[in-house]
């Protein structure tokens, strides 16, 4: 994909989260709820000690189903005409490796760490341009066609830290005895970069 391309779609979604987001679409428990879920209501208030904890729970309250009535991104879907949007609530968030980089397809190939057998192709410029092999971060990823752009938030791991997270994860899927669902994925994410990486 070019770089004009990329740009264009990059600004879509952007135009897509500006439009749908809306706190309206939650009460005002959900918002504690999901604020909660994130380590984020203190005192009776949010509470963000970095500013991309803010990005993270905005991001977190427009993809994932908060309320009965679903995510805001798929309310937004059913209220507007859009590819975009349609293609935004097909998200889907994982921990991923960076295998490749390929400057001349602006193409990332990333191993899903958590979904072994998946192998996905990301179009990010910048990090296509890097010497990013072996990266760890986890992100969520809007799929179009044979490709994924990311949203955008990037949550960075050690591969010590990434293991440490993992076994956790498995942890607390053998005490529910089940697989986390999408929010509780996220939630053990974020929760786990703040844990072993971000400190």
């Amino acid at each position: 994909m070019d770089g004009n391309r990329y740009q264009e779609i990059r600004e879509m979604i952007q135009q897509v989260f500006n439009n749908g987001f809306n706190w309206n679409r939650l009460s005002s428990q959900q918002i504690i709820n999901s604020a909660e879920m994130l380590d984020l209501w203190k005192s009776n208030s949010l509470t963000y000690k970095e500013e991309e904890d803010k990005i993270i729970f905005f991001e977190f309250s427009f993809y994932e189903k908060l309320s009965s009535k679903g995510s805001q991104i798929s309310q937004y879907k059913e209220e507007n005409d859009s590819a975009i949007a349609s293609l935004m609530s097909k998200s889907i968030h994982s921990l991923y490796e960076v295998i490749s980089c390929n400057r001349e397809t602006n193409e990332v190939i990333l191993k899903d760490l958590i979904d072994e057998d998946v192998t996905i192709t990301l179009i990010d410029i910048n990090l296509s341009h890097s010497n990013a092999s072996g990266l760890l971060f986890y992100t969520r990823l809007i799929p179009f066609d044979n490709y994924f752009i990311s949203t955008g938030v990037t949550l960075t791991f050690s591969k010590e830290d990434a293991n440490k997270a993992l076994l956790q994860k498995s942890k607390i899927e053998l005490k529910k005895r089940r697989k986390l669902s999408s929010r509780e994925q996220y939630q053990w994410a974020y929760l786990a970069y703040i844990k072993y990486s971000r400190s």
